[in-house]
């Protein structure tokens, strides 16, 4: 089987799977929950992000034939993405002014570059080098579009609550 066929088909299961929880089980959780609460667990596990810097060391997980294009792009975004998640965690925590629009910059920039890693490795054909950092789009890069999601349904919500004068919090 070709390791692109193997890796949408866990891709396809493991969003679907991240998916039903959330909406079963972490919507329901989290509704009605203050943000400061809510908002810090679905960031902070944006910083297991740099797992990806691993691409940037062939031979040791992955193949030293692995597209550097793909490699550097998805390392050092995902640094990003995850320094980016940190600031954001604390700011929210902690009550800090500008606290959401930091999250919408993480969550906006956080979700296209996960997006971005997904096309890039598919054109550049990535896959077939990646050894067993292909366990990461297969199984925790659905988790992480899910937790984007969840934090974009989040934020929009609030802003809703805020521009509807009617609604008392």
């Amino acid at each position: 089987m070709p390791v692109q066929v193997a890796l949408v088909t866990q891709f396809v299961f493991a969003l679907t799977a991240y998916s039903l929880v959330a909406k079963w089980y972490v919507a329901p959780a989290i509704t009605g929950r203050p943000l400061r609460t809510v908002l810090p667990p679905l960031i902070l596990m944006h910083l297991m992000r740099p797992i990806s810097m691993w691409l940037l060391v062939p031979g040791v997980i992955v193949q030293p034939t692995i597209p550097m294009k793909f490699a550097q792009g998805t390392a050092y975004g995902d640094l990003v993405a995850a320094t980016l998640a940190l600031i954001s965690a604390v700011m929210v925590r902690n009550g800090a002014k500008g606290a959401l629009l930091m999250v919408w910059i993480f969550n906006v920039l956080g979700i296209f570059d996960a997006l971005r890693n997904c096309l890039v490795g598919m054109v550049t054909k990535a896959p077939p080098h990646m050894g067993a950092m292909v366990f990461v789009p297969g199984y925790g890069v659905p988790l992480l579009l899910v937790s984007h999601v969840l934090i974009f349904m989040l934020l929009i919500k609030e802003r809703g609550q805020k521009v509807n004068p009617a609604n008392t919090r």
